[in-house]
């Protein structure tokens, strides 16, 4: 797939990949990507946080899911990676910051080699709880029923009560969940050779049952930059259950980011 530009569409028009872009009146935009059964409702509400900054969230759609729904699960990370990037390449005119929510993390740092190739990246990756791309998958789910697959994520926190009672909602999830999870099986990476020039963020949950903290930690050697860690009190998913806090978080880094770009040459 070749990765060039094309020309911007006007506004914050959507195309098949992101869901919005920002227009002249943002200073910057932020590439949402969900975590793993997740599309762009996972970001609701948080426009109307950011934008008080002109920050411009720019979520994430994924086939398979929300409005995509009709289209067929994905099975490769990196084919996904290469889509998101040339959209970001066409249609993303302003600076613009990654943020990774769990599996997202690994997408976002794949589409961020693509585009930094490409001749733009991004100011900087904050990744929300995703481990590090040459650490092992926290729960390798290959050759696991449906229901222990449930059972697994039920007694991680990951499926709540409220879904695992209703099953016609499980059974929608389920395919959208078990399809991310084996694609993060299947993703992980050699020890980095190359570092990006910009700095990387991570944010995690003290209380993580998923994701172990050094699997986080790891991201320091994915830059020659700046490093940044901090932890929140709750589980993986501090980022709801801490919305306020987090939100501040993403503001404040978005903001340094692109306020102050600090690429080492």
């Amino acid at each position: 797939m070749s990765l060039t530009k094309t020309s911007a569409f006007p506004g914050t028009a959507s195309d098949k990949w992101l869901t919005q872009a920002p227009d002249e009146n943002d200073q910057a935009a932020i590439i949402a990507f969900p975590y793993a059964g997740g599309g762009p409702s996972v970001f609701h509400g948080w426009d109307k946080s950011l934008q008080p900054y002109r920050l411009r969230l720019c979520p994430v759609s994924l086939p398979g899911k929300e409005k995509r729904r009709a289209e067929k699960l994905p099975d490769d990370i990196h084919e996904l990676a290469q889509s998101i990037a040339a959209s970001v390449l066409a249609h993303i005119h302003k600076p613009y910051v990654m943020l990774g929510l769990c599996y997202g993390a690994g997408l976002a740092y794949l589409t961020a080699q693509l585009t930094t190739a490409a001749g733009r990246p991004p100011v900087g990756i904050i990744v929300a709880g995703g481990r590090a791309p040459h650490t092992p998958p926290p729960v390798p789910v290959s050759g696991m029923t449906d229901d222990d697959f449930i059972s697994t994520l039920h007694r991680l926190g990951f499926i709540s009560d409220i879904v695992l009672s209703n099953r016609e909602l499980l059974d929608l999830y389920l395919p959208m969940l078990k399809s991310d999870f084996i694609m993060d099986e299947k993703f992980i990476l050699p020890y980095p050779k190359c570092k990006f020039l910009f700095p990387i963020s991570v944010c995690y949950g003290e209380k993580d049952a998923i994701t172990p903290e050094h699997d986080i930690l790891e991201w320091s050697i994915y830059t020659s930059n700046l490093f940044m860690a901090q932890k929140f009190k709750e589980d993986q998913l501090f980022f709801a259950k801490e919305y306020d806090r987090f939100i501040e978080y993403i503001v404040e880094k978005s903001l340094s980011l692109v306020e102050n770009p600090n690429f080492i040459e």
